[in-house]
C-alpha cells in the first residue's frame, strides 16, 4: 500500500495453510469490485518485495532479538491481538532474501 500510496486498508492479506504443509499469502483488493491494486503490485514485484525486506530488517540488533515481529517493525496496535501467535518475521526475511537474491 505504501508503494502505491494507498490507505493500507485497500489491500487485504490472508495467510493460509497449503495442502503440502506450507503457507500461502494471498493479497487482494479490499474494495468493492476490485481496483487492480494487486495487479499493479504484480508489475512492480521486485520493488515491493525489496520494500517488504526493508520493513522486515531494521538493523542488526533488532534482527538478532526479534523473532516474530514487534511494534517496532511489522506489528501495529490494531492487529497485534490477531497475529500474536503466527508471525515469523525472521523466517519471512530469509525467504524474501532467497527469493530476491538467490532465485
Amino acid at each position: 500500500a505504501e508503494l502505491l500510496e494507498l490507505d493500507s486498508r485497500e489491500i487485504g492479506l490472508l495467510v493460509t495453510p497449503t495442502r503440502s504443509g506450507g503457507w500461502a499469502t494471498l493479497l487482494f483488493d479490499n474494495v468493492p469490485g476490485g481496483a487492480a491494486h494487486v495487479y499493479e503490485l504484480m508489475t512492480l514485484t521486485p520493488s515491493w518485495l525489496r520494500g517488504a525486506l526493508r520493513v522486515l530488517y531494521r538493523d542488526a540488533e533488532h534482527h538478532r532479538r526479534c523473532e516474530s515481529g514487534c511494534l517496532d517493525c511489522i506489528l501495529t496496535y490494531s492487529i497485534q491481538e490477531q497475529v500474536s501467535e503466527g508471525l515469523q518475521r525472521r523466517q519471512a526475511h530469509q525467504a524474501l532474501e532467497e527469493l530476491l537474491y538467490v532465485g
